[in-house]
């Protein structure tokens, strides 16, 4: 789901005129959307320890349109949300020296593979690499299926992050 947020303010409203329940997601997987729960809280624990760097890096087929995808700009977003230092988003290789307030995301485009996400966390003293790996697309079916469940008979815009904090907290 690409390609449209620049008209999320024009949904909104059309939304909220005909009182109905809107979801929308970058990816509607839930394992997605459970990776980026942890990538928040990984993101606040190591931005308290102002010792590790964090960068993204994505991989999906060679067919795929945009790079980075939807999922790895959500990722980045996430991070920045938790981990103050990073401000902006670097989506190119660098030809120099990264500034420390910049957020690398690379992106790899390779034959068939469906959709992998990784946040790595680094320090001198250790690495922590959070890893998510789409088998196949059944995980974004699934993911609309309960999306679609939990979104019957409320009103509003919501997305992913609603539904997962919402059975996350019972």
């Amino acid at each position: 789901t690409t390609g449209w947020y620049d008209k999320l303010p024009e949904v909104k409203k059309m939304v909220e005129k005909s009182k109905i329940g809107f979801l929308y997601a970058a990816n509607f997987s839930l394992g997605v959307n459970i990776f980026y729960h942890g990538v928040s809280i990984i993101s606040e624990l190591c931005d308290k320890f102002h010792f590790y760097d964090v960068a993204i890096s994505e991989t999906h087929h060679t067919q795929k349109l945009d790079a980075p995808s939807a999922t790895a700009l959500a990722l980045a977003q996430t991070v920045m949300q938790k981990f103050k230092s990073k401000k902006t988003i670097l989506q190119e290789t660098p030809r120099m020296k990264i500034k420390p307030e910049q957020l690398q995301i690379t992106s790899t485009r390779l034959g068939s593979v469906v959709g992998n996400h990784c946040v790595v966390f680094d320090s001198e003293a250790d690495c922590i690499e959070l890893v998510h790996s789409a088998k196949n697309r059944t995980g974004f079916a699934h993911g609309a299926l309960i999306a679609a469940q939990w979104l019957k008979g409320k009103k509003g815009v919501y997305t992913m992050k609603d539904v997962i904090t919402s059975m996350h907290n019972g």
